[in-house]
C-alpha cells in the first residue's frame, strides 16, 4: 500500500505540469498613450496540429481572447478570418485605421502538442502575442511556453481516470499571459455641466 501510495504521489509530481514565466515588455509609450479600443486579429498557427484541431482550437481560443481582452477593460473590435486574410501583410497602422481602433493585436500559437499516456493528458502550449498602436510602434508583447497535465483519482482506489479537455487548459495560458498587459481606462467622459446650456 505504501508502495502504490508513493508511485501515485511521484505521478502527481511529474505530471502536474509545468509553466515557465512569462517574458513580455510594455513599452513606456503605452503608458503615454492608454489605448483603450483594440482590433483583435484571428490567431495564427504557427505550429503543427492536425487541420480539424486547428479549426476547433482557434474558434474557442479566439472567443477565450476576446473575453479576456474586454475584461481588462478594453473596447475590443473582432476581426473576422476573411477581413483578416484581406488585410495580410498590412502595416499595424494601416490595420488600426481601417478598423477604426487606436491599436491592433496579433495573436500566435507557436507550439501545439497533445499527448495521452494510460495515466493522464497533457498539453504543451507555446504562444506570442502582441500589441500595436495606430502609429506602429510596439506597445506591449508576450511569449509563454506551458505544460498541463490533469489527473484524475476515480473513486476506486489507486485508479487514475484521464482528463481529456484542453479547453481549461487554454484558457489558464490566456489567463496567465494577459496578466501582464496593463488594465485598460476607459476615456472620461466630457460631462455637460447645468449652466453651459442655459441661453
Amino acid at each position: 500500500m505504501f508502495k502504490k501510495t508513493s508511485i501515485l504521489i511521484l505521478l502527481l509530481a511529474l505530471m502536474a505540469g509545468c509553466s515557465h514565466a512569462v517574458k513580455h515588455t510594455v513599452s513606456t509609450e503605452y503608458y503615454r498613450l492608454k489605448p483603450h479600443t483594440v482590433a483583435l486579429l484571428p490567431v495564427v498557427w504557427k505550429g503543427d496540429a492536425k487541420a480539424a484541431e486547428k479549426s476547433e482550437v482557434s474558434l474557442v481560443f479566439n472567443g477565450m481572447l476576446a473575453e479576456k481582452v474586454r475584461s481588462l477593460g478594453y473596447a475590443v473590435t473582432v476581426v473576422d478570418e476573411d477581413d483578416a486574410r484581406a488585410a495580410d501583410s498590412t502595416p499595424p497602422a494601416e490595420l488600426a485605421r481601417r478598423f477604426g481602433a487606436e491599436t491592433v493585436m496579433y495573436s500566435s500559437i507557436t507550439g501545439w502538442d497533445t499527448d495521452q499516456l494510460a495515466t493522464y493528458a497533457a498539453l504543451t502550449l507555446k504562444g506570442r502575442f502582441s500589441l500595436y498602436s495606430a502609429n506602429g510602434s510596439e506597445l506591449w508583447k508576450a511569449e509563454h511556453v506551458s505544460k498541463k497535465s490533469d489527473l484524475r483519482l476515480d473513486k476506486r482506489p489507486m485508479e487514475i481516470a484521464i482528463i481529456d479537455a484542453w479547453e481549461p487548459k487554454v484558457q489558464r495560458f490566456i489567463d496567465i499571459v494577459f496578466a501582464t498587459l496593463p488594465q485598460s481606462e476607459a476615456p472620461a467622459r466630457t460631462q455637460e455641466r447645468y449652466f453651459d446650456w442655459l441661453p
